[in-house]
């Protein structure tokens, strides 16, 4: 491909057409043995999460369901299990802050925000929690799905970081 000076697209292209006609052929792959482990720990991990979901854990059965979703990207079991709790969390975390119009207000500093340990989108999440806005309109202006806006404020709310008024 550099020799040809042929972007990405042209060269697979290129490579795709010489295995239709019969030139070219993949090599069998083996699997490592990481992957082998890899796939045992997804099981294990999506055994947690089921047992999790029975207990009424939600929030921590999604994330055990994501990490099994992770290590195995083709375990569609995993994948059903991820959308299943994602529904039941959503409906569940729409009803705690989206019903009543809930306002979130900031029960730190502002700048105690820049000291913690949060990711970019948690801090600009903060950074909207002013009191004014109501958590339907934080769903609205910030770049992230509706469901990951309510896990952050309800995170924020459990940490006392955020008042709901």
């Amino acid at each position: 491909g550099l020799a040809l000076h042929a972007t990405d697209f042209h060269l697979y292209q290129r490579l795709y057409a010489l295995q239709q006609h019969g030139i070219l052929d993949a090599a069998p792959v083996e699997v490592p043995r990481w992957i082998a482990g890899d796939a045992a720990q997804a099981g294990e991990h999506l055994d947690r999460a089921r047992v999790l979901a029975a207990e009424g854990r939600t929030l921590a059965a999604e994330e055990a369901a994501v990490r099994a979703l992770e290590l195995a990207p083709g375990l569609e079991a995993a994948g059903a299990l991820v959308e299943d709790l994602r529904s039941q969390l959503a409906s569940s975390l729409r009803a705690q802050l989206l019903e009543p119009p809930r306002r979130p207000r900031l029960k730190v500093a502002p700048r105690d925000i820049a000291l913690m340990r949060l990711s970019a989108s948690e801090k600009y999440l903060l950074g909207r929690c002013d009191g004014v806005r109501n958590v339907r309109q934080l769903v609205q202006l910030a770049p992230l799905s509706e469901l990951e806006v309510l896990k952050a404020v309800q995170k924020f709310v459990e940490a006392r970081i955020v008042e709901l008024g």
